[in-house]
């Protein structure tokens, strides 16, 4: 069994819609992923933590993980919360919730479902 953990933190949007608590959330939870036996933990933040980039790292999260491996997924940073139907998503309360990585723009948004396929199809 291995540990893996991937640490995305975003104080600083390119949109300006700063989060000034965000900054101390890294020096905290790595400190509790090494407690627990966290060596392989990949780190991003501010304008590194593009949409782009944080799809790279899930990916690298999960590559190659075998039954009995434990990934964790750690995301700081603003939520963003849609209208409901505005994709036509089929979940039951018809809202979709995302992730807002540096760009903070609508195109630039991680969805939850996505992340659920990601996830689900991804991990053995």
């Amino acid at each position: 069994m291995s540990k893996h953990a991937f640490v995305v933190a975003v104080s600083e949007y390119q949109t300006e819609n700063n989060l000034l608590g965000v900054k101390e959330d890294v020096p905290t939870i790595l400190p509790v992923l090494t407690n627990y036996g966290f060596n392989d933990v990949e780190v991003i933040q501010d304008e590194k933590a593009t949409q782009e980039n944080i799809i790279l790292g899930l990916n690298t999260l999960v590559k190659g993980r075998k039954p009995g491996d434990i990934c964790i997924f750690y995301f700081s940073g603003h939520g963003f919360l849609l209208p409901k139907n505005f994709l036509g998503n089929n979940d039951p309360d018809g809202r979709d919730e995302a992730l807002v990585p540096y760009e903070g723009v609508l195109s630039s948004l991680i969805l939850d479902n996505c992340l659920g396929e990601f996830f689900e199809n991804s991990i053995p």
